[in-house]
């Protein structure tokens, strides 16, 4: 399995996981929190909600939501990090 894959698994695995957590727990707070200051110049990174965004294809409140289910966030997040077949 490539690893662009894996990655994208064990992200959203994580994801499912923190979301799953006491509201004050670190890493809850971390993932929702916005942070102060200003980014350096040039395009601006992308962020944690911004990729889960891209690999769910969903908004963030409805992942928030199929994630509290783990068995049902289980079987998603193996459809979507499953390589989709190259179409030529």
């Amino acid at each position: 399995m490539p690893i662009v894959y894996m990655i994208k698994k064990r992200r959203l695995s994580w994801f499912g996981h923190v979301t799953r957590l006491p509201e004050e727990s670190l890493a809850k707070i971390c993932l929702k929190d916005e942070f102060q200051g200003t980014r350096r110049r040039g395009r601006p990174a992308k962020r944690w909600q911004d990729k889960i965004r891209e690999d769910t294809g969903l908004p963030l409140a409805t992942a928030e939501r199929y994630a509290r289910d783990r068995t049902r966030w289980r079987e998603k997040v193996h459809k979507w990090a499953k390589p989709q077949p190259e179409v030529c």
